[in-house]
């Protein structure tokens, strides 16, 4: 298949031949090539390790051009969580989307907080101090399941209705309910989300 056109033949490098730079950029065309086989297999004969080439793709276009190829790289990731949500794999995809999130958030605003993300934090605490157990986690299945579809947190024109909320929620403070959410039920783990900086600082505020 295409794999083996960078796999064999007499132009082709040992690995690590070139110096840690030249092997990645193998490894990205790797992925590519993996791909592009996915692609042109008949849906019949297709391998058990489809997802695999699927989360390297993702990943390589990542590496190539994480600007040009985020909306492709995302939907790719989302493909293999919705097909495999448990295990090694799903986790990495998962991770990765996460590394997509924290580079959306900053991306407006690379230094200092986001006053935004603050007040949809402090907004969380406050929402959700009022409410029983038996809602929060309602609430929050709710949000993690949008959240699921992907979130475009720098897109301020977004709104979204809830079920379990009432009013209009922008995909920031969904993801801000998502990591206030996730800090009540365990405080000692990260949404990935890449909103630390800003929960920390409207906890500051909701304590007084």
């Amino acid at each position: 298949m295409l794999r083996g056109l960078l796999t064999r033949g007499p132009r082709h490098a040992a690995a690590g031949e070139g110096g840690p730079a030249a092997e990645r950029q193998r490894q990205i065309g790797l992925g590519v090539v993996e791909a592009l086989d996915l692609a042109l297999t008949p849906a019949g004969d297709a391998a058990p390790d489809d997802l695999i080439s699927t989360f390297n793709l993702a990943q390589a276009l990542l590496e190539l051009d994480p600007d040009k190829h985020r909306d492709e790289a995302d939907r790719l990731l989302l493909q293999v969580i919705e097909a495999q949500p448990y295990g090694e794999l799903a986790e990495r995809a998962k991770d990765l989307r996460s590394s997509i999130a924290r580079r959306d958030l900053r991306a407006d605003q690379p230094d200092g907080l986001r006053q935004d993300a603050v007040s949809y934090c402090l907004q969380a605490l406050q929402l959700f101090e009022g409410m029983d157990q038996q809602r929060f986690l309602a609430v929050l299945s709710e949000v993690g399941a949008v959240g699921q579809g992907g979130l475009q947190i720098n897109e301020p024109g977004t709104s979204r209705s809830l079920k379990t909320l009432p009013g209009s929620w922008s995909d920031l403070a969904l993801a801000c309910l998502i990591h206030v959410g996730m800090k009540r039920l365990m405080p000692d783990e990260d949404s990935g989300l890449g909103i630390g900086a800003e929960y920390e600082e409207a906890l500051r505020l909701h304590r007084g």
